[in-house]
């Protein structure tokens, strides 16, 4: 059936990537990149079934060439950060043949991208005839009428006019100095350096500290690109996609349709499906079992009913919720009551769990506000409308007796539940003043038992050792004095997060510095989120992680069992590994220090190995190609 697919990227240096690599990739093709001096061969890559490039009329025609097209775009962008593309890929309906196909990803080209001003990479891709779909490389820079760059961003300088502060593009200042607007500069006073225009600074006699003028962070974004840039633009393109391809369903007599729409927006209950890719469907037609189709499998059976299956907790929950309920009025309902009683609260557990976990956002795993406070409620209701009348002064409402015991049983629930809001509000309000109501979250991660009863589990001796529930406990030896990383010194820093280099230039048999190395990252698993973020941050798009065990020297840290000191047991830890070439490797060494220290010893270690040769098995590229992420 037709599926609705269409993911966007961004092409960016700044995440080692390439546009003239994308392009090969996508058109299976060789190209040179003037830019670094790499060529990147993709000849060997199969499925390529149809490519083309697409330009705008007042682009130049030599650009016909996908190779000079894509080393212009690599040349004016200079920046060691810059985005050099924007990548679409989409899915194919596989219920048009494939001229019908063509015909629709051309159209949705030509009036979405290049009708717009880009320049426009495309291929479709459909390795063994089940999944086709197409890339789409475009230009993120706009082009002028003769065919020239523009900017992307523009300089945008703040001046100052009797006491207002506006910002200018270059251009636009020559005509606002006639109007006694002046840039700022920064100026000497005393020790530190304030902004201020010239006539102000030469009246009081301040030297200039430097020659640049104060001006917005980020620039002036050039409106088309701003435009380009936008969520609402992106949302549009969505739309467009599902559009054209409905269309041309239609006009080939299908009715299969597809929508941009996610399963929440559309009203639906049933959880989405996860991409699973071609080298996941090639796995499961060799018999081998692939786990983003195993993942869908199961999606697609739990989507079948509410939860799929037996929920266990929820099976507990709604036995517990229907002996809540019962609670309130068990000497005073009929059997057939007490039925109904307990089937209601079944249905309300389910709808209240999913109440406070989706909307209300309460921090609720084990569902006991739900199986407590609504089913408490509910019960308490519950005794208005089913009394028989026996042990309460009226019979309920079903049983003939009015709305009287109804709205007592409302009466008393409202004031127990502002009593008990107020007086809590207050008690938790001291609590948190005072003592605290949560403990830090390397606490929770590592559990309460190591840190509040000094064990590795509440359940030691009957339960398997597990070795997340391990945990180094700092003391008085391992404390460096400070545990601000932003505070602490070069030393201080050091000595928790040492660094260990493999000798260089020299790294075997002669071998010398291949510009690619191994970080080998030995942290807390507290800190992997942490860690994980900071890395992400720099642009690097892979990493290895594995849990491991061990332990240092670390005076001081015996541990004990009620109360009785036992032997030092390894410590978990996890090692997080990336190989990086255009990103500097000091740059990933301190953002790792960063993230990781905490003021004592033992908060990690980082070594860095140099990389003789990289293989990149699909491919067959080496070393520096080999590391570039292109899809």
């Amino acid at each position: 059936m037709a599926i609705y697919h269409l993911e966007a990227k961004v092409v960016s240096r700044g995440a080692g990537r390439s546009a003239v690599a994308a392009s090969a990739y996508l058109s299976c093709s060789r190209l040179y990149n003037d830019y670094d001096g790499i060529q990147h061969d993709y000849t060997k890559k199969q499925g390529l079934v149809w490519q083309e490039v697409f330009l705008p009329e007042y682009a130049p025609q030599e650009w016909q060439d996908r190779e000079k097209l894509w080393n212009a775009v690599e040349e004016v962008e200079t920046a060691k950060d810059s985005r050099l593309a924007r990548e679409f890929v989409v899915a194919l309906p596989i219920e048009l043949n494939r001229e019908e196909q063509i015909e629709l990803l051309q159209e949705f080209i030509r009036e979405q991208f290049v009708a717009d001003g880009m320049c426009a990479d495309a291929a479709i891709h459909d390795t063994d005839g089940r999944n086709p779909h197409a890339h789409i490389l475009l230009t993120v820079r706009p082009l002028d009428e003769q065919g020239h760059w523009q900017y992307k961003t523009e300089k945008e300088y703040l001046c100052m006019r009797n006491g207002e502060e506006r910002g200018f593009t270059a251009a636009e200042f020559k005509a606002a100095q006639n109007e006694r607007w002046e840039k700022q500069y920064p100026y000497k006073v005393g020790k530190k350096k304030v902004y201020m225009v010239p006539s102000e600074a030469d009246a009081q006699g301040l030297a200039r500290a430097d020659k640049h003028p104060k001006s917005t962070r980020y620039g002036r974004q050039n409106p088309i690109s701003e435009r380009w840039n936008s969520e609402e633009q992106l949302v549009s393109w969505r739309v467009a996609w599902a559009d054209v391809t409905n269309r041309y369903l239609e006009s080939a007599g299908r009715e299969e349709r597809i929508d941009h729409r996610s399963n929440a927006a559309r009203g639906l209950d049933e959880i989405p499906t996860i991409h699973e890719g071609v080298t996941a469907r090639a796995l499961e037609r060799k018999g081998i079992i692939a786990d983003r189709c195993e993942i869908n499998r199961q999606i697609k059976a739990d989507n079948t009913l509410r939860y799929g299956k037996p929920d266990v907790s929820m099976t507990l929950n709604g036995s517990l919720a229907g002996l809540v309920a019962i609670t309130a009025g068990c000497d005073t309902v009929s059997p057939f009551g007490a039925f109904f009683i307990g089937f209601v609260a079944g249905l309300l557990v389910v709808l209240s769990v999913e109440f406070f976990d989706n909307i209300a956002k309460v921090d609720d795993p084990v569902g006991a506000v739900s199986v407590h406070f609504a089913n408490g409620v509910w019960g308490t209701i519950a005794v208005g409308l089913f009394s028989t009348g026996a042990n309460t002064e009226h019979a309920g409402l079903f049983y003939g007796g009015g709305l009287a015991q109804l709205g007592t049983q409302l009466l008393g629930l409202v004031t127990v539940d502002i009593y008990v809001v107020v007086v809590m509000f207050i008690i938790f309000k001291l609590i948190d003043k005072f003592i605290g109501l949560r403990v830090p979250a390397e606490v929770e991660i590592d559990g309460l038992d190591i840190h509040e009863h000094g064990l590795a589990s509440a359940y030691a001796g009957f339960s398997i050792s597990d070795a997340n529930s391990a945990a180094m406990v700092p003391n008085e030896n391992t404390d460096l004095g400070e545990d601000d990383v932003t505070k602490a010194t070069d030393k201080q820093i050091s000595a928790a997060v040492p660094v260990v280099r493999e000798p260089s230039p020299v790294i075997h048999d002669g071998v010398y510095d291949t510009g690619m190395h191994k970080v080998s990252i030995i942290a807390k698993l507290s800190k992997f989120d942490q860690l994980k973020t900071a890395l992400n941050d720099l642009g690097v798009t892979g990493m290895t992680v594995t849990q491991v065990m061990g332990c240092g020297i670390q005076k001081g840290t015996s541990e004990k069992y009620r109360g009785v000191p036992v032997d030092t047991t390894l410590l978990p830890k996890i090692k997080v590994e990336v190989i990086v070439s255009k990103i500097s490797v000091d740059a990933v060494v301190e953002a790792a220090k960063k993230a990781l220290y905490t003021g004592h010893i033992g908060d990690g270690k980082i070594f860095v190995y140099n990389v003789t040769r990289v293989v990149k098995i699909r491919t067959g590229e080496e070393d520096f190609a080999a590391l570039q992420d292109v899809e």
